[in-house]
């Protein structure tokens, strides 16, 4: 289908990886790029992907792929801080 889609709208299609399921639409209503981009992003959404418009090409996304993994870090201990009240300069009251 984003093979398609990419074809019949004079687009490239890029992507890493392509969804595992099948998506199958029988549909006669002519729809636009956007139009058409925004009926596949429904159903990708639930899979993890979203294809977005960038110029003359579709792109596929993996949204899991795009998080960032961070390694868990351990603070060190911060010793105690105290902080002593405002003063009012001698005068002022």
């Amino acid at each position: 289908m984003l093979r398609k889609v990419a074809e019949q709208s004079g687009s490239t299609l890029v992507m890493e990886e392509a969804p595992r399921t099948r998506y199958t639409r029988r549909d006669l209503k002519t729809y636009s790029r956007s139009d058409a981009v925004r009926i596949l992003n429904r159903e990708l959404a639930l899979q993890g992907y979203q294809l977005r418009e960038e110029g003359q090409f579709l792109v596929l996304r993996n949204l899991r792929k795009l998080r960032t993994e961070y390694t868990q870090r351990e603070l060190p201990a911060r010793p105690e801080v105290s902080v002593a009240p405002p003063t009012t300069p001698k005068g002022q009251m």
